[in-house]
C-alpha cells in the first residue's frame, strides 16, 4: 500500500510490517572554509542527518546513494567533484551498549567542493599583476623625469582603492591564504 500526500512524501507498507517513507527536503546550510589556497581551493563539507530522541530501532536512516549534483544551477563558484554517503548507528553518552535504545541512527553525506578560480583571477590576480608592472615602470623612467613621482603617485593611489576592492571579494575567515602565511 502507498499513500501519496501533496508536499508530505510517500508513504509505503508493506505486508510484512515494514513502512518506508520517502520525502523532498530542502535544506540550508554553511561550512566552515579552509581559504589556505584561495582561489585554487578544495572544501570538503559533511552534512550530518540524525533523528534527535528516536531510537535506531524506531527510526533507521540509510543512505542509498550519492548526492546528486547535476541541479547545481545557483552554485556558480563551486563545482561538485565527489560526493559520497555513509550511514551508521552512535552509542548515546552515558548508556550502556546492551539496551537497543541506547543507539540513534545517523546518515552522513560528504561533498567535495572545488572553487572555480577564473572570477578571481579576472579581478584579482590579472589586476595585481598589471599594477606591479606599472610599479616597476617607475624605476624605468630616468631620475629627473617629472612623470616619474606623478606615475609613482598615481600607483600607491591605485594600489590602495585596489585594496579596498581587493577587501570585498575575498572570503573572511579565521584562516589565512598561504601567501600571507608566515612559516613557524
Amino acid at each position: 500500500m502507498s499513500i501519496a500526500s501533496p508536499g508530505r512524501g510517500v508513504l509505503l507498507l508493506t505486508s510484512d510490517g515494514t513502512v518506508s517513507l520517502s520525502t523532498t527536503i530542502v535544506l540550508s546550510t554553511k561550512c566552515s572554509l579552509m581559504v589556505q589556497y584561495f582561489p585554487y581551493d578544495t572544501q570538503l563539507c559533511p552534512l550530518y542527518f540524525f533523528p534527535e530522541n528516536q531510537p535506531s530501532d524506531k527510526i533507521s536512516l540509510i543512505s542509498s546513494s550519492p548526492i546528486d549534483a547535476t541541479a547545481k544551477d545557483d552554485i556558480n563558484e563551486w563545482t561538485v567533484v565527489n560526493s559520497t554517503s555513509n550511514n551508521g548507528e552512535y552509542l548515546l553518552p552515558g548508556l550502556t551498549p546492551n539496551n537497543s535504545t541506547s543507539l540513534l541512527s545517523y546518515g552522513v553525506y560528504c561533498l567535495f567542493l572545488q572553487r572555480d578560480p577564473s572570477y578571481y583571477i579576472s579581478t584579482l590576480v590579472i589586476p595585481s599583476s598589471v599594477l606591479s608592472l606599472l610599479a616597476f615602470a617607475t624605476f624605468c623612467l630616468p631620475p629627473d623625469c617629472g612623470e616619474r613621482i606623478s606615475l609613482g603617485v598615481s600607483m600607491v593611489l591605485g594600489l590602495t582603492v585596489f585594496q579596498l576592492l581587493v577587501a570585498d571579494i575575498l572570503p573572511t575567515t579565521k584562516g589565512l591564504p598561504i601567501l600571507q602565511s608566515v612559516p613557524k
